[in-house]
């Protein structure tokens, strides 16, 4: 196994970031290693002086050479959590985008669980029903009840969004 590195985090005086992905600080008799917390979007993040930092970034500030001066730092193995020096690359969006759909890392959520739905399934059901059953001009009066817009009430009637392979 690789010998752990520490190197002083510049802007941040008394902590200090390893190849291993690891972040200690000096503001006590001993060292101590931070455990950071992993945010909803998998990553592993340090709170230092009252600024939330990511270790992954820190890592990769610290002992990856940018001279192409990319902007994001890609997890090689997809695993997010990985900070480790050999897991770590400078990256554009572009290529980050690419790597991610190429380890699966996104998958593509429909329905209900998209992250920006409004309707629950059961809503959508409702309006199909009440799509069905209704007078013409119905469209308007379900975009106020359910808080869209008219023209998603009528993808929904045209099958183009919410469609039943969704939800």
């Amino acid at each position: 196994m690789e010998e752990e590195v520490w190197k002083q985090i510049e802007n941040f005086p008394g902590y200090e970031v390893s190849n291993r992905g690891r972040v200690r600080s000096y503001k006590w008799t001993e060292p101590r290693v931070l455990k950071g917390k992993q945010t909803s979007y998998g990553y592993i993040q340090v709170t230092l002086l009252n600024k939330q930092l990511y270790v992954h970034r820190l890592v990769a500030q610290a002992f990856l050479p940018n001279p192409a001066d990319k902007p994001e730092v890609n997890h090689l193995n997809g695993i997010k959590t990985d900070n480790r020096i050999q897991n770590l690359e400078w990256c554009t969006s572009s290529e980050n985008n690419l790597h991610s759909h190429r380890c699966l890392l996104r998958t593509h959520t429909h329905g209900q669980e998209h992250h920006s739905a409004k309707l629950s399934d059961r809503d959508v059901q409702e309006i199909r029903e009440k799509l069905w059953m209704g007078k013409r001009g119905i469209g308007k009066q379900l975009a106020q009840e359910y808080g869209v817009c008219e023209s998603r009430i009528s993808n929904i009637k045209k099958g183009k969004a919410w469609n039943r392979s969704e939800g």
